[in-house]
């Protein structure tokens, strides 16, 4: 509908209000009415026709504008996460890996302490026995002992209370524990 047709049915609308009404204008502007809302209708059905694509376009040009980059920013977020617990198991695995040598290397070191100390403790049970047999013979022996008879008395008690050889209070010659 153009404005020139407009227009003129307004004119043809104000001449008949005026009060000249005759059949042929009448008849015309009802054939205009007519011929104008056929024009209508068929403007009306090719909007319904079109307005289902256009909206699908546009809403095809939303999502390409709006929709897929979010999108992809979401995967891309999925992805660094994914990517991020897996190098946290990686470290938690790493880790205790590392906690069990380090436990594995204390248990050997706990270990060689206590050899050592059971090594030591053998060669003082060792030691504490020549001790023991040198002051047997001392005893029987007296003229040349190198333990005095104070001293003996002392290796007995130190003896029978299990102290240990630094209660002694003088020290034996190295090569007569040797025997």
């Amino acid at each position: 509908m153009d404005v020139e047709t407009i227009q003129r049915a307004r004119n043809r609308i104000s001449s008949m209000r005026s009060g000249e009404k005759s059949k042929d204008d009448l008849a015309e502007v009802v054939t205009r009415a007519r011929e104008e809302i056929a024009e209508l209708s068929q403007i009306t059905a090719e909007l319904r026709a079109s307005i289902p694509g256009q909206l699908s376009e546009a809403i095809h040009k939303a999502i390409d504008a709006e929709v897929l980059p979010v999108a992809r920013h979401i995967a891309e977020v999925r992805g660094l996460s994914a990517q991020m617990i897996r190098r946290l198991e990686n470290t938690q695995s790493s880790i205790e890996s590392e906690r069990e040598a380090r436990i594995d290397d204390l248990d050997l070191l706990v270990d060689l302490l206590v050899s050592s100390w059971q090594g030591i403790d053998t060669r003082l049970s060792q030691i504490e026995s020549q001790l023991t047999s040198l002051g047997h013979i001392a005893s029987t022996e007296k003229t040349s002992s190198p333990i005095a008879v104070s001293d003996e008395k002392n290796i007995s008690e130190t003896q029978s209370e299990n102290k240990p050889l630094s209660a002694l209070t003088k020290p034996i010659h190295p090569t007569s524990a040797l025997g």
